[in-house]
């Protein structure tokens, strides 16, 4: 029952990855959006301030990490024993499976790794991420002066 939940799911996830947008004509609506822009735009079709994808990247693996890792806490800190260990011995008079330790505290200890592995590069695209942002944001910045007899108006870009 595993193997199949784990084979459908594999197969859903690479036809949505494949997955091209066409209409009733069978054209693609997004080559014809893409061939719509103009040059030397990105293919989303506007200009995205740096940093702002990674920052965004990272807050999102940091997030789910923070998740995962807090829910391992939880299953590792009510399991009778931190590991968990399944074998199977066949033999000529039939099989027998031996399980050795707690289900709950294995599985507490994968997320526990699962969820410090996500919020480790999280906590770095996130800062590395803002500060381009930050620094892009102190280019694009607007100053009004008083001088001696006017205003001036100065802009940076």
């Amino acid at each position: 029952m595993k193997k199949c939940f784990i084979a459908t799911a594999l197969i859903c996830a690479c036809i949505s990855a494949n997955a091209q947008f066409t209409s009733h004509s069978g054209r693609s609506r997004q080559s014809d959006y893409l061939s719509s822009l103009p040059e030397g735009l990105p293919s989303s079709g506007f200009i995205e301030a740096p940093g702002i994808h990674m920052r965004n990247t990272g807050r999102t693996l940091t997030i789910f990490g923070a998740v995962l890792f807090v829910a391992g806490a939880a299953m590792a800190s009510t399991a009778d024993a931190l590991y968990y260990n399944s074998s199977t011995t066949y033999s000529s008079s039939g099989s027998a499976t031996v399980k050795e330790g707690d289900p709950r505290g294995g599985y507490g200890v994968a997320l526990m790794a699962g969820g410090v592995g996500m919020m480790v590069p999280g906590i770095i695209f996130w800062s590395k991420g803002s500060k381009k942002y930050r620094h892009y944001q102190e280019q694009q910045s607007t100053s009004v002066a008083f001088k001696n007899a006017g205003i001036s108006l100065q802009f940076h870009f």
